[in-house]
């Protein structure tokens, strides 16, 4: 008989239940009224167009032509699509989809990458005829940070040939410190990109390049993979 007398506040538990699950699964871009139908599939087949369904899918960043994209917001990519081009200079810390992106599109990249995986898999989808080149150099910090002379955070100024860039990406390790000595390799007119820039871990890296008299347009929205807003800050140096 107990069990019996227990079912109905068994029953009302989980209707209290099923009311904080539809609750927490009322998501903001879902239409609530007729009105908003149309605009929401028109925003939709916007990120479709972009590629964002088909990185969802396969959990790679991809645009709608199926090749791989920087992984950063799409606003972040429209920008760099105007600075980029064949007479481009490019540093990156981090390999990976963005190294495939700029090897054609620009000069030549440069790329570090700390990660043996990540390493491998950045060469196999550049392929044998790339302009990239792309070193696994390992470090002694962290993810933010990294003690004086690490071989990854200098990096740009040991390499061959170009040690001038016009573009530096900050997309890997000891943010941080390689915000703080990228100054010493930029161009004239040239800009720093540093990626997820709204992460307070990350404020060091901003206030870093702040100092070195950078100036700083961030720019947010959606990225592949993703349903966050993410953040990319561009830091521009002066031609004077």
């Amino acid at each position: 008989m107990a069990t019996v007398g227990s079912r109905p506040g068994r029953a009302r538990e989980w209707r209290d239940r099923l009311r904080g699950v539809r609750g927490s699964l009322r998501l903001q871009g879902v239409p609530r009224r007729p009105a908003e139908l149309f605009p929401s599939l028109v925003a939709l087949g916007q990120l479709r167009a972009l590629g964002w369904q088909d990185s969802l899918r396969t959990g790679r960043p991809l645009g709608a032509d199926g090749r791989p994209r920087p992984w950063l917001p799409y606003a972040a990519v429209t920008v760099l699509e105007g600075l980029v081009g064949p007479g481009t200079r490019v540093f990156e810390y981090g390999s990976g989809h963005s190294t495939v992106w700029f090897a054609a599109r620009s000069r030549h990249v440069h790329t570090v990458e700390h990660n043996p995986d990540w390493f491998r898999r950045t060469l196999d989808m550049l392929g044998p005829d790339a302009g990239a080149d792309v070193r696994l150099v390992p470090t002694a910090g962290d993810r933010f940070d990294a003690p004086p002379g690490d071989a990854y955070v200098e990096a740009p100024t040991t390499a061959d040939g170009d040690r001038c860039y016009d573009v530096v990406v900050i997309d890997g390790m000891a943010r941080r410190a390689c915000a703080a000595a990228v100054h010493i390799v930029l161009a004239p007119g040239g800009v720093v990109v540093l990626d997820d820039a709204q992460r307070t871990a990350f404020q060091p890296a901003r206030e870093a390049l702040q100092a070195a008299g950078l100036t700083e347009l961030a720019v947010s929205g959606p990225k592949p993979t993703s349903t966050a807003t993410s953040t990319t800050s561009f830091f521009v140096r002066g031609r004077g």
